[in-house]
């Protein structure tokens, strides 16, 4: 097992759907204008990616701004844990990986469609 400082401070990114930034009480929703100046090449990326997924060219950038943003939060958030908390932590990632549900272990045994 190796050796890691319990006063260590772990950083970790958290891909969750469902994240909230706001507070908890919902605040009148306001929108507000934001004017943007973009290249016609890089217009055109954007402008395909909101097709292919059936989005608003606004909606589209919306949502990727948001994304960015909380990704960009996330990468400073610090976690601090106590010392029973973070050997628990340490234990468990460098515990040996328990074996699969059947029905994933069968699947993982199959060929590809393109294979047969």
């Amino acid at each position: 097992m190796s050796v890691i400082p319990s006063y260590c401070v772990l950083r970790y990114i958290c891909y969750c759907s469902c994240l909230t930034l706001h507070e908890e009480t919902p605040a009148p929703r306001k929108e507000i204008p934001v004017s943007m100046r973009f290249r016609d090449d890089d217009l055109a990326i954007i402008d395909r990616g909101a097709a292919l997924t059936g989005l608003s060219r606004t909606e589209f950038m919306r949502r990727a701004a948001v994304h960015e943003a909380q990704t960009a939060i996330l990468n400073e958030s610090v976690i601090r844990l106590s010392p029973d908390a973070f050997d628990a932590f340490v234990a468990a990632i460098e515990a040996a990986p328990s074996a699969p549900p059947p029905k994933v272990a069968e699947r993982l045994q199959r060929k590809a469609p393109w294979e047969n």
